[in-house]
């Protein structure tokens, strides 16, 4: 006797699950463009560069950043976002959802007149550096998936700069996203009651109030800066006086406007002073989002719950097991005392031709299994694919569908044996039940004993009844474990009955 185990179908499993480890990698998840974005707007020389510089720690290598602060910038928008290396680009890119093509990588900010010739509305700038708060690990809140998306910052030309008509044109088509985190609204103290301000302000605000903001509620961070310590709370009230005065002019409701006003002069600021208000800032920016961290490593159930709709398998899955469960309803209706057509014979069907037989037969037989039509035993397809880029691609061909495959094609023979031996019933057959038994029920029983009672049929038994509520990285985990088990089993099984045999 040969005790050799030659688990086989073991391996195909275990041959399947490696390749789900490659497909998940090293738990780097891919992170990709979102949609989100917060802009940074603002009169000329306001200091938007400063509270930028500020809120990014200084991470900004010298050469990436503007010229001076003294000095109008290029007209185009400045996209900040996460990146491994700091690199600036000059981009195409027309709104913030479209793709981004790269025209060249810049070695350092470029002047006004190197990007001159650049059509604001279909160039910008784009600053990587490497600042994971631009990574928002749940999304960006607008795509399907919930995979890790990056928000962009964008630093807006300022206005009143005496030489860029653009930056003076409505706010409607320059300060305001389609999909906006928060707006970020600097302006400076000594300015914040002069008349172009204030003009600016009200054509900000309209803007605002008719724009896409991801809660629905429009988010306002002002930032009043060069504001002396003893002036900061009387600036602020009289700005939040303001606003406030003025959307409700505009007919928009005050719970409409989630409004934070910082007033500051960085100059004066201890260290503690900047980081306490870099803190604020970043919590405050991303409390929409959650400002849960990102983990460059992230786990296989981290990796799981951050899956796209589309690579979740649960709903096919129980769809599949409920196709195997009408399956052996029907098989447990398709003999019944013995009989394959209960209570038929040649006597019933005397004085019909061959074609009527098979109607009637076929008649009898659907309705004892309880079945309208051939069209619904048809339907109950088993397969379906999966992207080959799912990590679960080889596992879902070599152990699942291959097992599915074996319940569906077994049952499609046997119907069609039924069938067939239907259309095959003429008037001069003397005993109906044993023309059916001996052409059935060899095909019948084997179905009912070698293909649903088996360790596989046991395996979506526990799936139907104890895993319908878990969570999908615990379902995940739990189907593997299952296909191991019973593929271990059928190896011990296979080996046993070969010996005995």
């Amino acid at each position: 006797m040969d005790n050799t185990i030659i688990f086989t179908k073991t391996q195909l499993v275990t041959d399947s699950m490696l390749h789900f480890s490659e497909k998940m990698g090293n738990g780097h998840a891919q992170i990709e463009d979102g949609v989100l974005t917060a802009r940074v707007v603002g009169e000329y020389s306001a200091g938007k560069t400063r509270v930028i510089r500020e809120i990014l720690a200084n991470k900004i290598p010298e050469k990436y950043l503007p010229i001076s602060s003294l000095e109008a910038q290029t007209r185009l928008q400045l996209e900040i976002s996460y990146g491994q290396t700091d690199e600036l680009y000059l981009i195409e890119k027309s709104e913030d959802y479209d793709e981004a093509t790269i025209i060249e990588q810049l070695a350092q900010f470029p002047a006004r007149a190197e990007v001159i010739d650049y059509s604001p509305v279909e160039y910008r700038l784009r600053l990587l550096i490497d600042e994971p708060k631009f990574i928002l690990a749940k999304g960006d809140g607008y795509t399907e998936d919930n995979q890790p998306k990056k928000l962009f910052l964008i630093d807006t030309p300022g206005w009143n700069s005496g030489d860029d008509a653009l930056a003076e044109k409505d706010a409607h088509q320059y300060f305001v996203g389609e999909h906006n985190l928060a707006i970020i609204y600097v302006c400076h103290a000594n300015r914040l009651d002069g008349e172009i301000n204030k003009a600016k302000l009200d054509n900000f605000l309209e803007a605002l109030g008719d724009a896409m903001f991801l809660t629905g509620k429009a988010h306002l961070h002002i930032v009043i800066t060069h504001c002396q310590k003893d002036s900061q709370q009387r600036l602020s009230q009289r700005m939040k006086e303001r606003v406030l005065q003025q959307w409700q002019a505009l007919y928009f409701e005050p719970e409409q406007l989630e409004l934070k006003i910082k007033a500051l002069d960085f100059a004066e600021m201890s260290e503690k002073d900047i980081e306490d208000f870099r803190t604020s800032f970043w919590q405050e920016l991303l409390n929409p989002v959650g400002t849960e961290k990102f983990e460059f490593t992230q786990s296989y159930a981290e990796q799981i719950l951050n899956w796209s709709d589309s690579w979740d398998i649960r709903k096919t899955i129980f769809k599949q097991i409920e196709n195997i469960r009408r399956m052996e309803k029907i098989l447990n209706l398709a003999c019944i005392d013995g009989q394959f057509i209960q209570n038929m014979n040649m006597t019933r069907l005397l004085g019909l031709s061959q074609e009527k037989i098979a109607e009637r037969l076929t008649e009898r037989w659907l309705r004892q299994i309880e079945v309208p039509n051939i069209e619904v035993l048809k339907e109950l397809q088993m397969y379906a694919p999966l992207f080959e880029e799912h990590p679960l691609y080889e596992w879902w061909n070599k152990y699942w569908l291959a097992n599915l495959s074996i319940m569906s094609e077994n049952f499609n023979k046997y119907i069609e044996i039924v069938e067939n031996t239907i259309r095959l019933v003429t008037p001069d057959i003397d005993d109906l039940q044993s023309y059916l038994s001996k052409n059935i029920s060899p095909e019948y029983f084997k179905i009912v004993g070698c293909v649903f009672n088996t360790s596989f049929d046991l395996v979506t038994q526990v799936i139907e009844q104890q895993m319908y509520s878990l969570s999908l990285e615990k379902f995940i985990a739990t189907l593997l474990k299952l296909s191991v088990l019973q593929s271990r089993y059928e190896d011990h099984y296979q080996h046993q009955m070969a010996n005995l045999g």
